[in-house]
């Protein structure tokens, strides 16, 4: 089962451009949440990404498909950290993110998780929105976790988010900061890889 593709280009100019614009937010983020037992967390940069629009690439590249954005989110995970084992939105999944790395020496992974070695349990409900769901389980541990596929995290690609998975950052020194780009009418991961083979913006695995 494929849960990630990487896609056919690396957007350097928009990752530098990013970097540079998300400095002050990113180091507030992590200053703000040092002490905090939260590994993973983000802060919506929607307006941003929008008011940028056709200087990034990777937005122009989106406007030559019949997707849209509908929300961009800025996570990080912490160093030498793993990531909660979740699934997006869980009460109304979300299928598919594209995820852009930020930093240019990424060394964390995402995983994914056997869909059916935890019910769910818990979700995050944010206003009238259920967000990140939980394993139904009182404990926790990676080394029981049933991974069924993993990558690197060092290009841009687009991943399934509606089954278990996770980053692991355990072996970066440094945090691992993303764009999650969310679409509108919420495709599913084999609708969006389609759109994206059609205009070759789909790479390798």
């Amino acid at each position: 089962m494929t849960n990630y593709h990487f896609l056919a280009k690396s957007y350097d100019a928009d990752r530098t451009l990013l970097r540079g614009l998300f400095n002050d937010l990113v180091e507030h983020m992590i200053s703000s949440k040092k002490d905090s037992t939260l590994h993973h967390y983000f802060e919506p940069v929607t307006k941003e990404i929008y008011q940028l629009g056709n200087r990034l690439e990777f937005y122009k590249d989106i406007g030559t498909t019949d997707l849209s954005i509908d929300h961009v989110n800025l996570f990080i995970c912490k160093a030498y950290k793993i990531g909660g084992l979740h699934m997006d939105s869980a009460k109304d999944p979300r299928f598919v993110s594209m995820n852009i790395p930020l930093l240019e020496d990424d060394r964390s992974e995402m995983l994914w998780v056997d869909p059916n070695q935890y019910k769910l349990g818990s979700y995050d409900v944010r206003g009238r929105t259920a967000r990140a769901g939980y394993p139904d389980a009182d404990e926790l541990n990676i080394d029981a976790w049933n991974v069924i596929d993993r990558t690197t995290f060092s290009r841009p690609m687009v991943i399934k988010v509606n089954s278990w998975h996770s980053v692991d950052n355990r072996f970066n020194p440094n945090p691992r900061v993303a764009l999650a780009i969310r679409f509108a009418k919420n495709p599913t991961f084999e609708e969006f890889t389609s759109e994206f083979q059609k205009k070759g913006l789909i790479g390798g695995g």
